[in-house]
């Protein structure tokens, strides 16, 4: 028997589920469909880290709006994120200090707490670390990390407390069409789900979704790894999280006693064929560059590590917007930098759906047209280096 719902969330990673339970939120009976299990894709590999600091306004503003979630999620949504505070620490270049000092404040216009701090008191936070090469950074006090999983899982529980279905182990076969407008969607198990609105959140298979119906967007997918290494006792209690771009690595501590490190270029793959673990050459790479800033991690142990996958733009910014097909939206090409704004682009997308415009932060920059329109999106004073992808820029 064919169901019938007022929106269609396709993709059951922390973006699909967001949501889900936003819509489900606005009183809309959704079905949020999942072909293997929730979190299965990018979020399940996501090191998941919380922080504000972005070189645009646009994404500074989103993980502002999201950072109220992760701040206070057993009041705001209910269950439990598993955010961790650890205060956070953005290094760069010298040349790019005074670029550093531009978005910090930036970010603290738009609200977000965040200081410039000197070497003398980044070294009074981290004394273990070598700063030797630090003249200023960015500091964070209250950001941290979240648990991927159970960010994803307590935003489901959520949706289904008001009424949405979740069905995992559901494919979508096809997105069907009247004219210009979606009418439904096959499924290999569900059948036809009749609806007016079809969100697709499905990372790195978005463009498989939407290319039958003439779109094409421009999101490849790569994979890339994250190593895990045992913290030597000297180091002590948990450190802080790091986007380091003089080292171009990012790192946060996993709980009393491991360091969570991701550096180098990704590849291109296919998501439903990659290895998932890490390369033996890429565990050597990564243990020389973060002992390069914590010297005493010269000691520290491999756990291995694992590989996830990225969905990639042209200017490694998501696509968040209504697609020239009425009732079809997107929200996909998260590039390795969207869990934390995952909270507040469930609530846009949702209110791109039923009031016609994102209210709480504009997505006009965030546009699928922005490629084609020469204007990709980019911050007033962008940094040279890619933390995440290991590219010089």
């Amino acid at each position: 028997m064919n169901q019938t719902a007022d929106a269609v969330v396709i993709g059951g990673g922390v973006h699909g589920t967001s949501v889900a339970y936003h819509l489900a939120q606005r009183g809309l009976r959704v079905i949020l469909l999942e072909k293997k299990f929730l979190a299965a894709g990018g979020t399940g590999k996501s090191t998941a880290v919380v922080r504000m600091h972005y070189d645009n306004i646009p994404e500074a503003q989103l993980v502002h709006v999201s950072s109220k979630y992760f701040f206070d999620w057993a009041n705001v949504v209910g269950g439990d994120s598993g955010y961790v505070k650890t205060g956070f620490v953005r290094i760069v270049i010298p040349t790019e200090v005074d670029a550093l000092k531009a978005n910090v404040a930036m970010q603290q216009k738009i609200g977000i707490r965040t200081q410039v701090i000197t070497a003398q008191e980044f070294r009074e936070i981290e004394p273990a670390w070598d700063v030797s090469d630090v003249t200023f950074a960015a500091y964070e006090p209250d950001s941290g990390y979240a648990d991927p999983q159970a960010t994803t899982l307590s935003f489901a529980t959520r949706a289904k407390e008001m009424g949405a279905q979740i069905l995992q182990e559901t494919m979508v076969l096809k997105i069907n069409t009247t004219g210009n407008r979606v009418t439904s969607v096959t499924t290999d198990k569900a059948g036809e789900i009749s609806t007016g609105k079809v969100i697709v959140v499905a990372g790195a298979w978005t463009p498989h979704l939407v290319k039958p119906l003439g779109i094409d967007l421009p999101i490849v997918c790569e994979r890339h790894q994250v190593a895990s290494f045992v913290r030597p006792p000297k180091i002590g209690k948990p450190h802080i999280t790091c986007i380091d771009g003089a080292r171009e690595m990012y790192f946060r501590p996993e709980g009393q006693t491991l360091t969570l490190v991701g550096c180098g270029v990704g590849k291109p793959t296919d998501p439903d064929n990659y290895n998932e673990n890490i390369d033996d050459p890429q565990i050597e790479f990564t243990a020389e560059r973060i002992a390069r800033r914590i010297p005493s991690m010269n000691d520290g142990l491999s756990q291995g590590g694992w590989s996830g996958i990225y969905d990639m733009t042209p200017d490694e910014k998501c696509i968040a917007d209504a697609l020239p097909i009425d009732g079809l939206y997107v929200n996909a090409g998260q590039s390795g930098t969207g869990f934390k704004i995952a909270p507040a682009l469930g609530l846009c997308i949702s209110e791109l759906v039923c009031d016609g415009k994102a209210k709480t932060v504009d997505l006009t920059p965030f546009r699928m047209t922005r490629f084609a329109e020469g204007k990709p999106l980019m911050g007033e004073h962008p940094y040279s280096t890619s933390w995440h992808t290991g590219r010089t820029k």
